[in-house]
């Protein structure tokens, strides 16, 4: 498994995503669709600055 955080991403806010929107409830989908975006970027290290090693 060399991507956990992507397994868990598709397990979990996958299947919250799916529920929201066979559910008819949009708001909740968006929500679930933002959570699952802000987790990716956090992972991947999007948005991060390349800081200069100290030694």
């Amino acid at each position: 498994m060399s991507r956990p955080a992507l397994t868990i991403f598709v397990l979990f806010f996958g299947l919250a995503l799916l529920d929201a929107v066979r559910g008819g409830d949009w708001l909740l989908a968006l929500f679930w669709v933002a959570v699952g975006t802000l987790f990716w970027m956090l992972e991947t290290g999007v948005g991060t600055t390349k800081r200069w090693p100290l030694s």
